[in-house]
């Protein structure tokens, strides 16, 4: 089937699950407080408020200054340096989102910590681990899941002025969210939605920078995304019978989207990213960082470290030193 991947982004009755099925099927069967996340973030939801919540979290995003953004980006990439390119690549887009928002992320241990977390939590939305594996999993998945919610609470009372802590308290409107609950969850999915693919476009950006010398600017790593540097594949499940560009579609039918080659790389339609602007921002702070800093090696080999949606480029170099100049 050979289809726009606008037509398929935009289409409405394609939705992001499977009809009936609001959370995977390991998830519900291990309810929890992963499960309970799942099923509040947008990214995950088509419902008819939908819109309105996914405008409040744009607005908040678009508060946050692009110098905010430099800055927090470039503080976290000299922070990260010690831990090595890995480490670095891991690390600099989820803590600087989280540095933006107030957490505690000011040392190599706190950002190793914040990474931590968030590969459990990743391993708990993983589907292929086997049932005495997902169970476990989950449970590990849940407890982080708590701990960043509480460290995010903890922030908003002890940062409230972090930029983008700020912006959601005074952007993000409190009269489009069913429940505080569904507010926090969406403030977690901004933090949770920096990681992995962050990681693949600063990994990206990390290897066009070893091969060509210079950093990588916006509209590079624009171009970085589009050749598969960044999110290559979403789904979109048909949510009752229709046709798309003369195709006939069934209730359920799973479609595979190609995000590369095109300008679809951060989305298109409801789903559309909308911590683009943060996500280049960042990155592009970040490589400046790295293109200038001397007492690390820039790495010699790269390999991919594939995911169903996405490959993530992991870096052999020579050991760090300890002290790193910027």
């Amino acid at each position: 089937m050979s289809v726009c991947p606008h037509a398929l982004l935009t289409h409405p009755d394609l939705g992001v699950r499977p009809p009936g099925q609001p959370q995977p099927a390991h998830l519900a069967r291990h309810a929890g407080a992963v499960a309970d996340q799942f099923k509040k973030w947008l990214r995950q939801r088509d419902d008819d408020a939908h819109a309105a919540q996914k405008l409040a979290v744009t607005q908040a995003l678009r508060a946050v200054s692009e110098d905010d953004v430099r800055r927090e980006a470039r503080r976290q990439a000299s922070v990260a340096l010690p831990g090595g390119w890995n480490h670095w690549v891991w690390a600099v887009p989820a803590v600087t989102v989280a540095g933006l928002l107030g957490l505690p992320v000011g040392t190599l241990d706190e950002q190793r910590d914040l990474v931590q977390q968030l590969r459990t939590l990743a391993a708990g939305l993983a589907p292929d681990a086997d049932a005495a594996d997902a169970a476990v999993a989950v449970a590990r998945a849940d407890q982080a899941t708590l701990e960043l919610l509480a460290a995010l609470r903890a922030a908003e009372a002890t940062a409230p002025d972090a930029p983008l802590q700020w912006a959601w308290l005074h952007q993000a409107g409190a009269a489009a969210w069913p429940d505080p609950a569904t507010r926090e969850a969406n403030r977690l999915a901004l933090l949770w939605q920096s990681h992995e693919a962050g990681t693949a476009l600063l990994s990206h950006g990390l290897w066009a920078l070893v091969r060509t010398g210079v950093a990588p600017d916006r509209t590079t790593l624009k171009d970085i995304a589009r050749e598969g540097g960044a999110v290559r594949l979403t789904r979109r499940f048909a949510q009752r019978p229709t046709s798309c560009e003369g195709h006939a579609l069934t209730t359920g039918d799973a479609l595979s989207i190609e995000l590369t080659g095109g300008d679809h790389a951060f989305g298109d339609g409801p789903h559309r990213c909308p911590g683009q602007g943060i996500a280049l921002t960042s990155i592009e702070a970040a490589l400046a960082v790295a293109a200038r800093q001397q007492r690390l090696p820039l790495p010699v080999t790269a390999h991919p470290l594939s995911l169903p949606n996405m490959a993530i480029l992991q870096f052999h170099h020579p050991l760090p030193s300890t002290e790193v100049s910027t």
